[in-house]
Order: structure tokens, then sequence, then C-alpha cells
């Protein structure tokens, strides 16, 4: 079986399965075919295992690869490595966790741990680090506004710019998905709400279906926020189709951890519209998911939640299916 992360380049282990996984992402924005980037370069089978991960490919393969696809090799590279992988995937995973849990100051204290470590300067470790410093400002201090700086400058780890400095592409990560909804979020609040929603619509609209769990968790949380702002602006009709669009995906691509979220959502929406029947019915349907998924907590903000908008919560709770006892 392939070892994705070796060999390694100067002493840097190379993630080829995430390698492998932007080259096959940019060639399909491109619109190129796996033949015509094979074409001159290698045999077209052999090009197939690569991107399916089953062969490394050699530098100078990857390179002639980077030029068809104009894509700047060192900069490609430098997305994929990581100098200590065990520390850092583990740095990373924990603060991930703690995003999860709400816990921001035990993030802050994890985020200044890494400030000096190789991997957190440079690639994918340096846009994550930056980023997380945004999520703190935004959920721990609650200003948006120097969140919004610090999400832009980790956005801008990937942007690529000609000699006159003006943007020529950007290699999008999986993770500026979700990077772009805190900064919707933070747009959101900033009163700049246009922006907000052209933003996660853009975010949703031009993705293709073919992402990942991972991806797929991020297009689902756009969805959710998209949807809520809606529902703020009581534009309930639109709230209702994203929310369905995103309940939808998730059943289609079996990741559910937003499905309560955005059914709750769509609930409140038609319970605004004066449509109780299905809003309860939609409710009960989020209850069984959370317990399903285990989550006391979620329950708990679903309790106060729904007590604050007038629901009787008893009675959607003693109709729940007996499949989730």
């Amino acid at each position: 079986m392939t070892d994705h992360r070796f060999p390694n380049l100067n002493g840097y282990y190379i993630n080829f399965q995430l390698l492998t996984q932007k080259l096959k992402e940019i060639a399909t924005e491109k619109g190129m075919t796996q033949s015509e980037l094979a074409a001159g370069i290698t045999p077209r089978d052999h090009l197939n295992k690569i991107l399916n991960g089953k062969r490394n490919p050699s530098l100078i393969l990857l390179y002639q690869l980077c030029n068809k696809l104009h894509v700047d090799i060192k900069l490609l590279i430098e997305q994929c490595y990581y100098h200590n992988y065990e520390q850092t995937t583990h740095y990373i995973h924990e603060m991930k966790k703690c995003t999860t849990t709400g816990d921001y100051t035990k993030l802050e204290e994890l985020v200044k741990e890494c400030e000096c470590l190789t991997d957190f300067q440079f690639g994918i470790g340096k846009q994550f680090h930056i980023y997380q410093k945004g999520v703190i400002q935004l959920k721990k201090y609650n200003n948006p506004k120097k969140a919004l700086e610090l999400i832009e400058e980790s956005l801008k780890t990937f942007l690529i710019t000609d000699e006159n400095g003006i943007e020529c592409t950007h290699i999008f990560t999986i993770e500026e998905v979700g990077i772009n909804t805190d900064k919707a979020i933070c747009l959101f609040q900033l009163d700049r709400k246009k922006e907000a929603f052209e933003l996660l619509h853009s975010t949703i609209d031009n993705r293709l279906a073919n992402y990942e769990s991972i991806e797929t968790y991020h297009i689902l949380r756009a969805h959710f926020y998209l949807a809520q702002f809606y529902l703020q602006e009581k534009q309930y009709n639109k709230s209702i189709e994203i929310a369905s669009k995103g309940i939808n995906l998730a059943h289609c691509k079996f990741v559910y951890i937003y499905l309560g979220d955005l059914t709750a959502t769509k609930g409140t929406a038609l319970y605004h519209l004066g449509d109780e029947k299905e809003a309860f019915l939609h409710f009960k349907r989020t209850y069984e998911i959370y317990t399903l998924l285990g989550s006391d907590r979620l329950i708990q903000q679903l309790d106060s939640y729904l007590t604050r908008l007038g629901v009787d919560i008893d009675s959607i709770k003693q109709d729940i299916s007996s499949f989730t006892k």
C-alpha cells in the first residue's frame, strides 16, 4: 500500500494524497480531462493511478503536470507537506476539536503554542494558524472587524500575483470553503450583508458535486449559515430553499453533522410562515438526529431555542420515534 507521506523533500513529508487531490481539483476547474493532462507527458493509465493515490509522481513528472496546468509547483508542494507530521496534525486536530466544542480559551492557548513551530510558518499550516486567530477574535472576543482582517490574511496564503502585484490565480484549499463561511459571518455582523450573501452563494454554487466528506462538511456549514442569514432577514422562503438543499446534500453524501441544524432552521422558517404542523415535524426530526448523534449539548441548546420561540417542546419530545430510544 502506498505511503502517502513519502518520499520527502528537504526533510519535509509530502502528503501525496492531498497533492494528487489538488491536481485533480485544478484540472477539473480548468476543464481538462485526464487524457488531455497526460498527453505528451505520461501514459493516461499511469496518470490515473497517480490521481487515484496508487502511485506517487516523480518530481520531474509533477513539474511537467504543474507546467501544463499553469500552477506554481513550489506553491503546490508547500500546501502538501509537514516538517513534523505527527505533531502538526495533532495540533490541528486539537484546535478543530476546540471549535467543535466551543472551547475558545483552549483554542487560544493552542494557537500560542504553535506560534513558533515550523509547520505553522508556511503553507496550509500557516493558513490554518492565521485562520484560527480570526476564529478566536470572532467567537471569543466578538470582534468581527479584527476577525475579518485575519481571515482575509489567511486567504492570501495561496494567492499568486504577477510582477505588478495583480492577482493572477489562487490555488484553493479545502479549508477555504470553511474560511469563507466565517468571512461571511464577519461581513454579516458588520452589516455588509449583500457581500455575505454573495460570498456564501458563490461558495455553494461554484463547487463541484464530487467533493469528499471533509469538504461536504464545509459546504453544509455554508448552507446552514446562508439559511440562517435569510432567516434573520425574514426571507423565510429563501431560508427554506437553502436549508432543503443542505438537507438533501447531507443525505446524499452521508455526512450528517449539520443535518440537525439545517432541519431546525427549516422548521423555524416554516413556523414563522404559520405552518406549525410541518414545523413541528422538522423540530421532531431535529431531536431525533441529535439523539442519534448522542449530543446532549445540542439537545439542550435546541430546548432553549424552541422555548424562546414559544414552542411546546414537551409535545414534540413525547412523539419522538422509538428507534432513537
